[in-house]
C-alpha cells in the first residue's frame, strides 16, 4: 500500500480539486442553475447547494480514478468500522471539536477586529454560502440537500481527499510531522476559521493515526457538522440568536470563548497524556486497529 501512495501526487490533487470547481460551475451555469455574478444568496435558490454538491460529486470522481491507477483503494484507505459502542463515544468528540472552534474564532478574530474592522468583517460575513435558509423562495429539497451536503457529504469527501490522500502521500515524501502540518494547513485555508479548521485537521489526523482507519475521523467530523447545522438551523427560524453579523458583535460575544474553553479545554487536557508522540503516528490499513486501548482516552 505505502508503494502504492507514490502515484499519487499531490499537485494531481490539487488540479482535481480546481477543475471540479470550474467543470461545476460551467455545468450549472449552462443549465441556467447557477449565476457566478450574483451575491451569496442573492442568485438562484439553492445554487450554492447545487454548486458544492457537484464540486464534491467530481472531486469524488478524479480522485478515486487517480487513486485507483496508482493502486490506492477506497476500502483499504477507509479501513474498518468501529464496532459498537466506539461510534457513540467517537461522535461526542465533536462536541469539544465546536467548543474549539469557538474559541479559535474569538481568540483570532476579535483582537484582530480592533485592528481592521472591515477586513474581518468581510471575511468572515460577507459573501458566506448560503446552504439553507427559511422560508420562500428557498425550496425544501435545496434546504434537505444543503443539509445533507453539510452534514455528511463534506464529512466524508473531505476526509478522504485531505487525510486519506493527500495527508498520507505528504506523509510518506516529507515524514509524519510535514504530512499533518501539511495537509491540515491545505485543509484550514479553505475554511474561513483557519487556526480552527488547522487543530481541527490535526485531531482528525490523530484520530485517523490511532485507530488506522478514517471512519473515526469521518464520524467526528459529521457529529462537528451536524451540531454547527443545528445552530444554523434554529438560527434561520428565529428559535435561536447564534448569528453574529459585524465584527463589534464578534469582539461583544464574550461568551464564545468561555464556552469554547468550558468544552474543549478539559477534552485536550484528558487525551494528551494517551496520545502517541506525533512522530510515531502511522495512517493507512493495519490489522491492529487499537480500539480497545484508544476509545477511554478518545471520548
Amino acid at each position: 500500500m505505502e508503494s502504492s501512495l507514490a502515484g499519487i501526487k499531490a499537485r494531481y490533487l490539487f488540479l482535481w480539486f480546481s477543475l471540479a470547481i470550474v467543470l461545476a460551475v460551467i455545468v450549472l451555469s449552462v443549465a441556467g442553475l447557477y449565476d457566478p455574478t450574483s451575491e451569496s444568496g442573492a442568485g438562484i435558490p439553492g445554487e450554492e447547494a447545487m454548486l458544492a454538491s457537484l464540486h464534491y460529486g467530481l472531486l469524488v470522481v478524479f480522485t478515486t480514478l487517480h487513486a485507483r491507477f496508482a493502486g490506492v483503494g477506497i476500502r483499504s484507505t477507509f479501513g474498518a468500522w468501529p464496532a459498537n459502542p466506539h461510534w457513540l463515544r467517537l461522535a461526542l468528540v465533536g462536541i469539544p471539536m465546536v467548543g474549539l472552534a469557538f474559541l479559535c474564532l474569538y481568540v483570532v478574530y476579535a483582537p484582530l477586529s480592533l485592528l481592521w474592522p472591515e477586513a474581518i468583517h468581510a471575511w468572515l460575513f460577507e459573501d458566506v454560502p448560503v446552504l439553507y435558509q427559511a422560508g420562500d423562495p428557498y425550496p425544501l429539497a435545496t434546504n434537505v440537500v444543503g443539509i445533507a451536503l453539510l452534514t455528511v457529504v463534506a464529512p466524508v469527501v473531505e476526509e478522504w481527499f485531505f487525510r486519506g490522500l493527500l495527508l498520507r502521500r505528504w506523509t510518506r515524501k516529507w515524514g509524519v510531522v510535514g504530512g499533518v502540518v501539511g495537509s491540515s494547513l491545505v485543509f484550514a485555508v479553505l475554511h474561513v476559521d483557519v487556526l480552527g479548521a488547522f487543530l481541527f485537521g490535526v485531531v482528525m489526523c490523530g484520530l485517523y493515526a490511532r485507530y488506522r482507519s478514517l471512519w473515526p475521523a469521518v464520524i467526528v467530523h459529521i457529529a462537528n457538522n451536524t451540531l454547527a447545522v443545528g445552530a444554523l438551523v434554529l438560527g434561520a427560524h428565529g428559535i435561536l440568536d447564534v448569528e453574529t453579523m459585524s465584527a463589534q458583535q464578534l469582539r461583544a460575544a464574550w461568551w464564545m470563548p468561555v464556552f469554547g474553553a468550558c468544552v474543549a479545554v478539559p477534552w485536550v487536557l484528558r487525551v494528551r497524556r494517551s496520545w502517541e508522540p506525533l512522530r510515531s503516528w502511522q495512517f493507512g490499513p493495519s490489522g491492529d486497529v487499537r480500539q480497545e486501548t484508544s476509545d477511554a482516552a478518545v471520548a
